[in-house]
């Protein structure tokens, strides 16, 4: 082990045997490339305690956030503006209720009617807002309340368990009517709220896999690359770090654990994942399946109506217990970013989703500085985001193509030693689907 830049750290007894490795990147005495050890500053992104969950879609914007509400469209769903984390002035009333107005993309209002009927109550309530305006700035973040509601009724709430355990199970509810008994307790109770203000919000989705999957196998095919070093950012309980263990169908087969998502692309064929000898997670606050309440607040983070989804997650975790264990290196992927990516001479892809909405500008233009610097160094570095658009943007990235299938998708851009950054395709934000742009067709 090497010992001079890490070290190991025995996780509590609640989390077993397993051990947790926290790296800090240094640079060695001597090198015979002094530059291939640089090291990025520390960057100004403040640690926080907490756990993680989704960021939500609607999180991001590609346009600022207003002073008045308009009506929807599907240009302006997605509410949060995209420079949410870089504005240190409180939000008045009105940019806090579009928030909640706006935190669902016009497809999942129609998925999710008490939870679209939620937000728009809770827009409408004084102490929703108030709330939300309590939280630091870089959580300001509607779903972060959501799921806050949605833990407390997993945690035995006497009128919220009810409540969402009608949603878990599919029965029908009038969304109207459910919001109005969650939005009561809120009013009622709003300390329980309060006491959880403290926690965090951040990317979770298993099913983005089944995406990623094809991008990996697609880009590993077309650079032959047999076997890999996987690093997922922003990698909350890891579940993205396997996407060579899970199943993959197009439709919903009774299969609880698998993944289900749809091609868009007539004709795409999918490449096999090429073997991952090492996988590797950074998170600043990294969540594990055998912590209790790790995965009961990443269980409220998913959105209660949907019980296939919520099905899945358990059905995963019961799976990830025969997989192997992960690298789990708790820290700001900026400032880790550099001993990961030079750790071995072993072909490297550098995973996101849902993630760079958390990092400030500054930070974006230290990370694609940062990721520009190795693809220089080395012939085999593979970068794979998936962000919004309007996260994109910041990221010196092309500008995206016109041809959304639908509103508030995710823009996959692949970048690599080989070639410049390209886009490659759309997902829904949770992998419902996806469409190929620059893939292998049949």
């Amino acid at each position: 082990m090497d010992g001079d830049r890490e070290t190991v750290v025995r996780t509590s007894a609640e989390s077993g045997p397993l051990l947790q490795v926290a790296r800090h990147p240094v640079r060695p005495a001597a090198r015979s490339d002094p530059h291939r050890w640089r090291t990025t500053p520390p960057s100004n992104l403040t640690q926080s305690r907490g756990h993680q969950c989704d960021i939500d879609p609607g999180a991001t914007s590609d346009a600022p956030l207003v002073q008045c509400h308009r009506p929807r469209t599907p240009r302006r769903h997605l509410i949060v503006a995209l420079n949410l984390f870089d504005r240190g002035a409180p939000f008045d009333e009105e940019e806090l209720a579009n928030r909640y107005r706006h935190i669902l993309s016009p497809e999942d209002r129609d998925r999710l009617p008490a939870y679209a009927a939620l937000c728009d109550a809770l827009a409408e309530s004084r102490t929703a807002l108030e709330l939300l305006g309590a939280v630091q700035a870089r959580q300001q973040n509607p779903t972060l309340i959501l799921a806050i509601l949605h833990y407390l009724a997993l945690t035995g709430h006497l009128v919220l368990g009810p409540l969402y355990g009608e949603l878990h199970e599919g029965h029908p509810v009038t969304p109207e009517a459910f919001a109005r008994s969650v939005i009561e307790v809120l009013e009622a109770e709003p300390a329980l709220l309060r006491r959880q203000l403290w926690r965090s919000t951040q990317t979770n989705e298993p099913n983005r896999s089944a995406v990623l999957a094809a991008a990996i196998g697609d880009v590993a095919r077309t650079l032959g690359h047999s076997q890999i070093t996987l690093i997922d950012v922003g990698t909350s309980m890891g579940f993205n770090l396997f996407p060579d263990h899970v199943t993959v169908l197009d439709r919903d087969q009774g299969d609880d654990a698998a993944l289900v998502t749809e091609c868009f692309t007539p004709g795409f064929v999918r490449s096999p994942v090429p073997f991952i000898g090492r996988r590797v997670g950074l998170d600043q606050n990294l969540l594990h399946p055998t912590k209790t309440d790790d995965v009961a607040w990443l269980t409220a983070c998913l959105w209660p109506e949907e019980s296939r989804r919520l099905r899945r997650f358990t059905a995963l975790l019961e799976q990830m217990k025969q997989w192997p264990e992960p690298v789990r290196v708790a820290g700001n992927a900026v400032d880790l970013i550099d001993y990961e990516v030079t750790f071995d001479d072993t072909p490297t892809y550098v995973i996101n989703s849902w993630v760079l909405a958390y990092f400030s500008l500054e930070e974006r233009a230290q990370w694609r500085n940062t990721m520009d610097y190795h693809f220089a160094e080395r012939e085999d570095l593979v970068w794979i985001s998936m962000e919004h658009p309007s996260i994109n943007d910041t990221l010196r990235f092309p500008e995206a193509p016109k041809n959304v299938p639908r509103p508030g998708a995710s823009e996959i851009v692949v970048t690599s030693s080989f070639y410049p950054s390209i886009h490659w395709g759309w997902s829904h934000p949770h992998g419902h689907w996806f469409s190929v742009d620059s893939g292998p067709k049949a």
